[in-house]
C-alpha cells in the first residue's frame, strides 16, 4: 500500500476520533476543550465542513454571532448544498435581525431538503407580518411533515388567524 493512501487513512481515523471528542466536550458543557478540537480537525484538514458548522454553532451558543456566521458561511462555500449550514446560518442572520439573508438561507436550506420541517417552520414565522401566504404556504408543509408533532394545534390557529388577516385584507 502506498504510504500517502496509508495516511491519509490514518488522518481520517485521527480527525474522526478528533470530532467524537470535540461532541463530548460539548455534551459535557466544556465548549473550550470543543473549540479546541474543532480547530486542530480543521488544521488537518482545512475543508472539513462538518468541523465548521459545529464551530458556528459553538460560537452561536455562546452568542458570538458574527463567528457563527464566519465559520458557517465558509462551509458554504465549500459545500453549496450543505443544508445544516444554510439552516444554522439563517437562525443566526435572524438572531442579527438580517431578515432578508436569513429568509433567503431557509429557502437555500429548503430547496436542499424539501422535508427540512423545522426550515419550513422557522421560514413561516419570518413571513408572517410581509407574506402571509408564503407563511400558510411553509406551515402547511411543516403539518404535512410533521403530522403528529406537539406544535401543530400552536400552528394551526396561526393558519387561521394569518387566514383572517387575508380575508380582512
Amino acid at each position: 500500500m502506498p504510504e500517502s493512501t496509508h495516511k491519509g487513512i490514518q488522518e481520517d481515523e485521527d480527525i474522526n476520533d478528533l470530532f467524537v471528542e470535540a461532541v463530548k466536550a460539548e455534551k459535557a458543557n466544556n465548549p473550550n476543550l470543543a473549540k479546541q478540537l474543532y480547530e486542530e480537525i480543521l488544521k488537518v484538514n482545512p475543508r472539513s465542513t462538518e468541523a465548521m458548522v459545529n464551530l458556528g454553532l459553538l460560537f452561536y451558543k455562546q452568542r458570538r454571532l458574527k463567528e457563527a456566521e464566519i465559520f458557517l458561511e465558509k462551509a458554504l462555500t465549500i459545500d453549496p448544498q450543505y443544508t445544516l449550514a444554510h439552516f444554522n446560518l439563517a437562525v443566526v442572520l435572524e438572531d442579527q435581525g438580517k431578515k432578508k439573508e436569513a429568509i433567503r438561507h431557509y429557502e437555500e436550506a429548503i430547496k436542499c431538503d424539501p422535508k427540512y420541517a423545522d426550515a419550513h417552520n422557522n421560514l413561516a414565522m419570518l413571513l408572517e407580518f410581509d407574506d402571509p401566504f408564503g407563511a400558510i404556504r411553509h406551515y402547511k408543509q411543516y403539518l404535512k411533515i410533521n403530522p403528529e408533532d406537539s406544535e401543530n394545534d400552536r400552528i394551526i390557529q396561526v393558519i387561521k388567524k394569518l387566514t383572517k388577516r387575508i380575508v380582512v385584507k
